[in-house]
């Protein structure tokens, strides 16, 4: 937009030429008034933690491996929240209380937060409680205890000793 003053004689060229500026200004207000807009939208609606899904949450705070699994456990009913099954889709926020099931054991989570990306385990804390009772541990660390034990050079157990490891791992269970 080089165009001198000095060869604007007629008025309506000097007009013409301020018509244009200001529509140029006003093309580049609109544009950074939307970008203002994009970006503090997305401040609020991160500052405001509303739209994160219980499986991205769980997947976040490394309650799961991958987000597919956390999917699957909620389509499985391994997911409540009240004594209710949690669909993938529900939007979590912050004091709720979910009970997950992990293979035997019985987990249950209070929302305090949620991330934006995943998290690392040292700041896991800062987005959820665990109010698992230490008992529930020690259960599944019970259970994952191994009671065969033979001494070294004894050998291939029998079939009777085969049947009675087995016996005493049914009455254990």
């Amino acid at each position: 937009m080089k165009i001198c003053l000095q060869k604007l004689k007629k008025r309506t060229d000097l007009i013409l030429f301020f018509k244009y500026a200001l529509w140029l200004v006003n093309c580049y207000v609109r544009r950074m008034l939307y970008f203002c807009f994009c970006f503090f939208n997305r401040m609020i609606m991160d500052y405001l933690n509303l739209e994160i899904r219980i499986d991205k949450w769980l997947w976040m705070v490394r309650i799961f491996k991958t987000r597919s699994l956390a999917t699957e456990a909620c389509n499985a009913g391994k997911v409540k929240m009240n004594g209710n099954n949690v669909k993938p889709s529900k939007d979590v926020k912050t004091n709720e209380i979910y009970n997950i099931k992990i293979g035997q054991l019985d987990k249950t989570v209070q929302v305090i937060g949620t991330p934006k990306n995943r998290v690392g385990a040292q700041l896991v804390p800062q987005y959820y409680t665990d109010l698992t009772p230490q008992e529930e541990y020690d259960r599944v660390k019970m259970l994952n205890t191994s009671f065969e034990r033979r001494e070294h050079g004894v050998g291939r157990p029998t079939k009777r000793d085969r049947r009675q490891i087995e016996y005493l791992k049914e009455m254990y269970k």
